[in-house]
């Protein structure tokens, strides 16, 4: 699953992890309906504070072997998909083989928040 933060109006991709759904504790503490058990298994910004952080993590790169906290919310699952825009599709080509360079150099991923309207 992709973990990720909000940044200006979008979200940003941070991190890979496995979701602990059956669980309601972190290390004997318990947590609220709107938080998920994370274990991070990979990182892709490691400089990014983790949304609760503790002593032992405060950012990404420091979740590594772990469980963690994490807003629901900012869960979401992460796929290959490319949606091409009718209205100009080279330009949704060119923005399309942009993501896909920086999901392959581990560089950040923004994902646009849906607006209401």
């Amino acid at each position: 699953m992709g973990l990720y933060v909000v940044d200006g109006d979008g979200t940003l991709l941070v991190a890979l992890g496995k979701v602990y759904d059956n669980s309601f504790t972190i290390h004997n503490i318990p947590y609220s309906d709107d938080v998920v058990r994370v274990n991070v298994v990979k990182i892709l910004m490691g400089d990014t504070e983790v949304h609760f952080p503790t002593l032992e993590v405060r950012f990404v790169d420091q979740a590594i072997g772990t469980f963690i906290a994490w807003p629901t919310h900012l869960v979401r699952k992460v796929t290959n998909k490319v949606n091409f825009s009718p209205v100009n599709p080279f330009l949704s080509l060119v923005v399309t083989c942009t993501l896909i360079g920086m999901i392959i150099n581990h560089v950040g991923f923004t994902e646009a928040s849906p607006k209401a309207g």
